[in-house]
């Protein structure tokens, strides 16, 4: 049976990982004390259930014509091959008005560097002819690092609805990450990463 994890449910990873269990809802007292280890086996275990979906059931052939739903997942942001900042993610699609929506949150990196903020999800479009979405992304961050005291960022998300049930949301971020804008040491970065989500 698969299991999908919403926002009032405890978003469990694998039990074998041996990490503490998050609960992915608003309450800030409870996902303030996250880390970088416990986002990072949250994104492995989603990216290779969303992999498994799609090479079983493929993209989402039909999406629904009315109502809404909530995804919940994670998101990475790095300038190579391995994600060096992960976050927290939270969509909703509106399928009756083909609208996507949600925010980033919970930013940790991992060096250690732990972010104050959230990065809003606007502006977001589903195309039912072939179950894509196109979000903006765009916010601020703030962190104890020198070299990351403030972040302005601006991108977008591209992904697709995966699986029989649109089980699963996936793709790609990309962003512009201007760090200590302003100042001596500012300096702009092209960040890349993944977003996997599951309702």
């Amino acid at each position: 049976m698969r299991q999908y994890f919403g926002l009032a449910i405890v978003m469990a990873v694998l039990s074998g990982c041996g990490v503490e269990s998050i609960d992915a809802s608003l309450d800030p007292a409870v996902n303030d004390a996250v880390t970088y280890q416990q986002l990072s086996a949250i994104n492995d275990e989603l990216r290779r259930d969303s992999a498994r979906q799609m090479a079983e059931e493929g993209v989402t052939h039909q999406l629904p014509a009315t109502g809404s739903v909530t995804y919940v997942g994670t998101a990475s942001f790095s300038l190579d091959a391995s994600p060096a900042i992960l976050a927290l993610a939270e969509l909703q699609a509106d399928f009756g008005s083909d609208a996507i929506s949600g925010r980033l949150f919970d930013f940790r990196a991992g060096s250690g560097t732990v972010f104050d903020g959230t990065l809003a999800m606007t502006n977001g479009t589903i195309d039912p002819s072939d179950s894509s979405v196109i979000v903006d992304i765009s916010g601020n961050l703030t962190s104890g690092s020198a070299a990351m005291a403030t972040v302005d960022v601006t991108g977008s998300f591209d992904g697709q609805f995966i699986g029989d049930d649109h089980g699963y949301l996936r793709g790609y971020t990309t962003a512009e990450w201007v760090t200590n804008a302003g100042t001596a040491t500012e300096q702009t970065q092209t960040m890349q990463g993944e977003l996997t989500a599951t309702r």
